[in-house]
């Protein structure tokens, strides 16, 4: 899932997947949303809480199509691209510190949340502090697929 705040107050959510009986645990979902499209789902509760919000949905996800769009649109991005996507987070942060961005990515590695916070406003630096590289996601995506 990825979430986009920006355009005065608009909300972008990208998401591929649908609500699974596994998210209802840890997400904001409910047992009549399973089989939704996850960005529709998150919708519809924000609307709950808030019915004047301006939401816009995107249930393809991230897409190397429209990842330029969203991110060049966007005030502060929120990157919570599940790992097993390695190539859409990849694209996601060059786009990020190309507009110069300030990201947010969220991870629950075995129950444990962290929140990281990359300010690529100042443009120091690369993507994700140097960690990854194209070689290094084309190798990952390369397993990946091979599975």
């Amino acid at each position: 899932m990825w979430i986009e705040a920006g355009e005065e107050g608009t909300i972008t959510i990208a998401d591929p997947d649908v609500v699974e009986r596994t998210n209802l645990a840890k997400q904001p979902y409910s047992e009549n949303q399973i089989g939704i499209n996850r960005a529709h789902a998150l919708a519809a509760r924000m609307r709950s809480i808030n019915p004047f919000c301006n939401i816009q949905i995107v249930p393809e996800g991230i897409t190397s199509g429209n990842v330029t769009r969203i991110v060049k649109g966007a005030d502060i991005v929120f990157d919570g691209i599940d790992i097993t996507s390695l190539d859409m987070i990849w694209l996601l942060h060059l786009k990020a510190h190309a507009y110069q961005k300030q990201t947010f990515i969220g991870y629950d590695l075995a129950g444990t949340a962290l929140l990281i916070h990359e300010d690529y406003r100042k443009l120091t630096g690369l993507p994700l502090d140097g960690t990854l590289n194209q070689k290094t996601v084309n190798q990952f995506c390369m397993v990946r697929d091979a599975f």
